[in-house]
C-alpha cells in the first residue's frame, strides 16, 4: 500500500478485500485516506467484503469524500452490512419471535 504507483495501491487495495483476515483492517482503513480516489474506493469496497464489526466507524468519513466514485464505493459498502442488520432485527423482532 506504499508503492508510488496509485494503480498497483488500487489493486492492492481490491486484493486484500478478498482475504478475510483481521490483518488487512488496517492497512485498507489507512489507505481510505489515500490521496488517489481509485485507491480509496477499492479500499471501501474492500472493506465492505470483509465487514468487520467497525464498518460503519471506518467508512464514515468515506460517505462525504469529496470524489463521487469513493463516496458511492462506501454507500455500497455499507449496503448489505445495514441489510443484514435489518433482516436480523425483522427476524428476531418478528411476531413469532420467542416461540
Amino acid at each position: 500500500m506504499k508503492d508510488e504507483d496509485e494503480l498497483v495501491r488500487a489493486r492492492a487495495a481490491a486484493a486484500l478485500g478478498r482475504i478475510t483476515d483481521a490483518k488487512t483492517l488496517a492497512p485498507l482503513t489507512e489507505a481510505l485516506h489515500d490521496p488517489k480516489p481509485r485507491v480509496r474506493a477499492n479500499a471501501a469496497t474492500a472493506l465492505g467484503r470483509t465487514a468487520p464489526a467497525d464498518l460503519h466507524t471506518r467508512l464514515a468519513d468515506s460517505l462525504a469524500d469529496p470524489h463521487p466514485a469513493v463516496r458511492a464505493a462506501a454507500t455500497a459498502a455499507l449496503r448489505p452490512a445495514t441489510t443484514h442488520v435489518a433482516n436480523r432485527r425483522t427476524t428476531s423482532d418478528g411476531p413469532d419471535a420467542g416461540r
